[in-house]
């Protein structure tokens, strides 16, 4: 997975959970929603931290919508 600048505003914006084993498929949809100018979330590190699951807790609730890759 290429580096992104994930969203830390206040704005609305995207929540993208995916397994690692779905980058294949979740890449190009954030590639499109890059190019399309959505602002989005996702953990970008493997392993979280409790720290890091406390974030994702925050940033699923704050999110307005969540896109679930399989």
């Amino acid at each position: 997975m290429k580096l992104r600048d994930l969203y830390t505003g206040s704005k609305p914006y995207s929540f993208i959970a995916f397994d690692t084993n779905a980058s294949s498929y979740a890449e190009p949809l954030i590639d499109n929603l890059d190019r399309e100018g959505y602002r989005y979330w996702f953990n970008s590190k493997l392993t979280p931290t409790e720290n890091d699951t406390n974030e994702m807790v925050d940033r699923i609730i704050g999110s307005s919508v969540n896109i679930i890759v399989l």
